[in-house]
This record gives C-alpha cells, sequence and structure tokens, in this order.
C-alpha cells in the first residue's frame, strides 16, 4: 500500500487518468499474486482504504 500512497499522493501534479494508469499495474499485480487465495477479501479492504472514495 506504500507504492499507491506514493503515486496517490496530492502533491503530484498529475490527471486522474495519469494516476489510474500508474497504480494499476499495481493492482494487477496484487490481483495476480493472490489469484488462488482470497482476492475479494483484498479487494474489500483497498475500498476500504482511508481515501479511496
Amino acid at each position: 500500500m506504500d507504492i499507491i500512497r506514493v503515486r496517490t499522493h496530492r502533491r503530484i501534479p498529475l490527471t486522474t487518468f495519469q494516476i489510474i494508469d500508474s497504480i494499476n499495474p499495481v493492482i494487477r499485480g496484487w490481483g495476480n499474486y493472490f489469484r488462488k487465495t482470497h482476492v475479494r477479501k483484498l479487494f474489500n479492504r483497498l475500498q476500504r482504504y482511508p481515501g479511496s472514495g
């Protein structure tokens, strides 16, 4: 989550699309790594991550 925190830091002047392009590979990587486990729990945890909406 530190990678996501760094890439979504509000002081970095990026558009929303640039931020999404930056974090998508990280999230996909997590999905692939945890593919054989309970990924649903991981993504639910990410949805509750502070600042995620």
